[in-house]
């Protein structure tokens, strides 16, 4: 009989994480951490068994990249920063330590970091550091040093996520994904907060693929922005991280990792040539993803209900294929079938194609 099921096709993929971190070198971390590594913290959680002191060269190394922003007026140059950022990737990955002079690689490795900000966020950010900027100890709390109000606790950042962010989303590219295969995910100590609300990651879809939804998304963006290519892309992420209410809209994907399922939501398809990256926003289960870098998973790309009739039951005549349907006296009728695609030995067929053909149908097996 014909029977209705679930089918979902996926492809193996390489997922890149693009996370929201916040992070500060505190001399001596090892000996007075106090909270183990991804802990859900907030932003008044003493992190630290005693007092710290933040590392007074890279808080001058923060302090002067901001300054070189303010002075080159990066506001106005976004995608030219964040493209030298993106052509230097593997080498600024590489980078350990804190340099003694700023130069253009210190510049590079922290923009990334505060590329949204206009000119009046840059200023009152290089004062907030600058009174940090001290060498005095503190209590280590994510708000008396001016981070993010919530995450995932490390006690190490990696090269990967001193550089790569969601900031750099908007500049996707297959030059952009090569160029993250080189980064170094290698790791030093730093007090490293990992954000809680959500964990882009983007992938190649492969030129010959269609994603599931892929027409909801592009009609969704341009419902927003008037726009669904690339050319707005600054806009619209910028839209998605300040409207988070927004992404439920968006249509689920799953993600399998390490054997486990996550849902996902597709939001942006983009188009580079020929090629195709997918971008989806997680939201459940963080902390399954806030250590990770990059990854080997597979993606749901196709998921749709089907009828699955085995190849045996049917034949084709000209360009057109048919079953033979079996009455209720036991006589049979050629019905004509729609087909979707092969899976194996047996070929699927969408319910709406084949609107004569109800599931519960018994159908006849040629051997």
């Amino acid at each position: 009989m014909v029977s209705a099921e679930t089918y979902h096709y996926s492809i193996g993929a390489r997922l890149y994480l693009f996370k929201t971190v916040d992070y500060v070198v505190v001399d001596g971390l090892s000996g007075i951490k106090n909270v183990k590594n991804g802990t859900k913290v907030n932003g008044y959680s003493p992190l630290t068994k005693s007092p710290g002191v933040v590392n007074t060269q890279y808080l001058q190394n923060q302090i002067d990249t901001l300054a070189k922003m303010e002075t080159d007026q990066t506001y106005n140059h976004r995608r030219e920063t964040a493209e030298s950022v993106i052509d230097r990737l593997g080498s600024l990955t590489r980078k350990k330590g804190q340099d003694i002079s700023f130069n253009d690689d210190t510049f590079k490795q922290n923009v990334s970091r505060y590329l949204p900000y206009d000119a009046k966020e840059i200023a009152a950010k290089r004062d907030q550091l600058g009174k940090l900027n001290d060498g005095k100890a503190r209590q280590i709390v994510l708000h008396d040093l001016g981070m993010q109000a919530s995450g995932f606790y490390y006690d190490s950042i990696s090269g990967y996520d001193k550089v790569v962010n969601v900031n750099l989303l908007p500049y996707l590219s297959m030059n952009f994904l090569r160029q993250l295969n080189t980064t170094d995910r290698s790791t030093e100590a730093a007090v490293c907060i990992v954000s809680n609300d959500s964990i882009y990651a983007a992938f190649d879809i492969g030129s010959a693929e269609t994603l599931i939804s892929e027409g909801d998304v592009k009609a969704l963006k341009k419902s927003y922005f008037g726009d669904d290519t690339n050319q707005k892309s600054e806009e619209y992420y910028k839209f998605l991280s300040e409207r988070a209410d927004m992404i439920y809209q968006y249509p689920e994907v799953t993600l399998h990792k390490n054997g486990k399922e996550y849902k996902a939501y597709l939001v942006d398809i983009v188009q580079d040539g020929s090629a195709r990256i997918g971008v989806v926003v997680i939201k459940d289960y963080l902390e399954d993803f806030a250590s990770e870098n990059v990854f080997n998973g597979n993606v749901d790309i196709d998921n749709y209900r089907v009828y699955r009739i085995p190849r045996t039951a049917v034949y084709e005549r000209g360009d057109k294929s048919y079953i033979h349907v079996i009455e209720k006296d036991f006589f049979d009728r050629e019905q004509e079938i729609h087909i979707k695609k092969t899976d194996g030995n047996d070929v699927l067929l969408e319910p709406g194609d084949n609107p004569d053909l109800p599931a519960g149908t018994p159908y006849r097996l040629f051997v």
